[in-house]
């Protein structure tokens, strides 16, 4: 689902981003100067986003299987109520 999300989102973020910087003024003699900070800024950025996505793909050993598919089930036998009835109740009745 979050790759479907990321395809999804690609296009629109690709041409933000063309926009952006094609509006963006040409590059000063004081910028280039800053420009290894900015690197170093772009390289810390890349690293925090790839912890990101890393921490969502978050795959736990099979030794932790048996005690987070237990934890699931006692998730979903405590927090999930079934309405059985066919027509719901007016709430304001």
């Amino acid at each position: 689902m979050l790759i479907d999300e990321l395809k999804r989102m690609r296009a629109p973020l690709a041409t933000a981003l063309a926009e952006e910087l094609s509006s963006r003024p040409a590059h000063s003699p004081s910028a280039v100067a800053s420009s290894s900070s900015f690197s170093v800024d772009l390289s810390i950025e890349d690293l925090l986003a790839l912890i990101y996505f890393g921490s969502l793909f978050d795959i736990k050993p099979q030794t932790e299987f048996v005690a987070t598919m237990l934890v699931r089930a006692k998730e979903r036998d405590c927090c999930l109520t079934f309405d059985y009835r066919d027509q719901p109740k007016d709430p304001t009745k």
